[in-house]
């Protein structure tokens, strides 16, 4: 993750999302962004879908799991 300053015209690096998703989902209220669902790859190399969500706090710089989406799909069948 990084942030842009631009008063300064510089990138910084943050700390990293908590796990290697793609495909995922993000939004953001206050001074929070969210970021879930998505794809993951597990050990075995399966693509698999991901209902975990993190929120990011900046002023912290840190990642917090929260609840899961509840979310039955095609996979969950």
């Amino acid at each position: 993750v990084y942030q842009y300053d631009p008063s300064t015209l510089l990138w910084s690096t943050k700390n990293d999302f908590p796990d290697g998703r793609f495909a995922a989902s993000s939004f953001v209220i206050g001074n929070d962004a969210y970021v879930g669902m998505g794809m993951v790859t597990d050990a075995n190399g399966n693509v698999l879908p991901s209902y975990r969500v993190y929120k990011y706090n900046y002023v912290a710089d840190s990642w917090l799991q929260v609840a899961d989406i509840p979310f039955i799909g095609i996979w969950d069948e």
